[in-house]
């Protein structure tokens, strides 16, 4: 019995001799690591003195606080100012159409052309009418003339040169009627021709050939790529802070900087599920800023102070934003919540104080792992 106990003890004690080599190794390298990585110093309560610090490239900065100018971004969408419905006058068939979406059109160019057969021959009678009326009277005319002569040698009677009067009168309105039935039917025919009254893009083709189109319908979209506007959604609490003519900043979508625009229109009228108005807002908008684009608004909301340290001051330990920060001549690492960026500065939300100084690394930090 002693033998087997003592032979269990020979086996034992080996292993765990083993156990405890590996923990020292373990800690030691475990140190090595960490002492690469901070050098010194360590998060809160840790410090450590002011002189290593100087090893690394950099310099001291104040915490401050810095003004700026408070804004806040309203949504909006790019809209045409003034959009062209192009519409037929009278009732016909296309016979032809040159709309394509996305297109340009030139003012005065002809889309759409209706057929125009019967439209052609009623303006043919008219000027025929208007022919014959003329016939008509050159004769009145004539006769009136001969019974004016007759009359002063006594060979018609008043009567008669009265009857030519009149028909000389009636024949001049037969004419002009005529005349006036002939340009009625010269303006119908000429609406047969759907010309563009812009130049501009077509957003909408509602029409092709072949179709019948009735008075009033809408045959195709325009609209002025230099007349466009950004209609944003506004709350209504700040309504009395917008004016018209107020020069305001506008950033759209998938576009790089921004755009200076002008409050063109304040719509007075406030949606009763969003307690919001809409705002209009023209601009000279870069190229390939279509209609129905989405874009912000920048409205001014006066100034604000933050709290702000140099941007080259933060360390990321993990998640954490951390700073090292001047104790007298000792320094700590220092855990902050941080803000927007500002420039080169960062603000500070939680953390510091204005007045303690950080250091600022010459060259970005790296995160520490």
């Amino acid at each position: 019995m002693m033998a087997a106990a003592e032979k269990r003890k020979k086996f034992k004690f080996p292993g765990i001799k083993a156990m405890v080599v590996v923990v020292l190794v373990l800690a030691a390298v475990i140190s090595v690591v960490w002492y690469r990585h901070r050098g010194a110093g360590e998060i809160l309560p840790g410090r450590q003195p002011l002189a290593p610090q100087s090893q690394i490239p950099g310099h001291w900065a104040a915490v401050r606080f810095l003004s700026i100018r408070r804004s806040l971004r309203a949504v909006g969408t790019v809209t045409p100012i003034d959009p062209v419905n192009l519409a037929a006058r009278i009732s016909g068939r296309v016979v032809q159409c040159e709309l394509y979406d996305g297109e340009k059109v030139i003012k005065g160019e002809t889309l759409v052309r209706l057929d125009d057969t019967r439209l052609r021959a009623q303006l043919a009678a008219a000027a025929a009418m208007v022919q014959m009326a003329k016939a008509h009277l050159h004769q009145a005319l004539i006769d009136q003339r001969r019974d004016r002569k007759l009359l002063a040698t006594g060979d018609v009677t008043r009567q008669t040169m009265d009857l030519a009067d009149t028909a000389v009168a009636t024949d001049k309105a037969s004419l002009a009627n005529a005349v006036a039935a002939q340009r009625s039917a010269a303006v119908v025919l000429s609406h047969t021709q759907i010309i563009s009254p812009i130049n501009g893009i077509v957003t909408e083709k509602m029409v092709s050939v072949g179709d019948t189109v009735m008075p009033g319908e809408v045959l195709a979209q325009l609209y002025d790529p230099a007349q466009l506007e950004l209609d944003a959604t506004v709350r209504e609490s700040l309504a009395a802070r917008l004016h018209l003519g107020e020069k305001l900043l506008l950033q759209l979508s998938g576009f790089a900087g921004s755009v200076n625009g002008r409050v063109r229109q304040i719509v007075p009228r406030v949606s009763k599920q969003t307690r919001s108005f809409i705002v209009k807002i023209s601009a000279k908008f870069p190229r390939g800023a279509w209609p129905g684009v989405f874009g912000h608004v920048l409205l001014p909301l006066g100034m604000h102070r933050i709290l702000v340290v140099p941007q080259a001051a933060i360390e990321y330990v993990g998640q954490l934003s951390v700073v090292d920060v001047a104790l007298g001549k000792r320094r700590r690492m220092q855990a902050v919540q941080t803000g927007r960026k500002v420039g080169v500065f960062r603000e500070i939300l939680a953390g510091l104080t204005a007045g303690q100084r950080v250091w600022v690394f010459s060259a970005a930090p790296k995160p520490i792992n």
